[in-house]
């Protein structure tokens, strides 16, 4: 396991965050308690679990700065594959037969990454609900739906299209 200590010579102090302890199973901030007890939920839990909880939450949501930018690059990448495939099918159907199965093999290319890319939201749900206020941005989730039905629907199309 990596250390606070070796974290911060390979990353600099800036990414800690003033996050506030929390308890491990409700989520109540136990800020200035001094017992080993959570007055909400009654759990015991011990300070260094709790701040090897908070630590591995902080690096987690350092992570997640750049999910935004995953999630744009998904979506081009499915609007990509998108118009591979529909641009294939129509010159394929009315210049290049050749074209159609080529359409077809890019849309598949440029599909699988972008929805996988979208798919990266996903991660933003892994996250306690308390934990989600101390995102850097708001979370694009329409760019990433867009890109996650549009990937499907070009993989889809690319197997099944005529």
């Amino acid at each position: 396991m990596i250390e606070t200590h070796d974290l911060d010579l390979m990353m600099g102090d800036d990414w800690r965050q003033s996050m506030p302890p929390v308890c491990l199973e409700c989520g109540y901030d136990l800020t200035g308690s001094v017992s080993d007890r959570c007055p909400e939920c009654g759990i015991y839990f011990s300070r260094r679990e709790l701040s090897e909880y908070i630590n591995s939450l902080k690096l987690e949501l350092r992570v997640l700065r750049s999910v935004n930018d995953w999630i744009k690059a998904g979506f081009w990448l499915a609007l990509i594959a998108l118009a591979c495939l529909v641009l294939g099918w129509v010159v394929g159907r009315m210049y290049v037969p050749l074209i159609s199965p080529l359409g077809r093999l890019m849309a598949c290319v440029f599909a699988l990454p972008g929805f996988c890319l979208s798919l990266s939201v996903i991660r933003v749900y892994r996250l306690p609900a308390w934990s989600r206020q101390w995102l850097t941005a708001p979370i694009r989730f329409d760019l990433a739906t867009g890109g996650i039905l549009m990937s499907f629907l070009a993989g889809v199309g690319a197997f099944f299209l005529p």
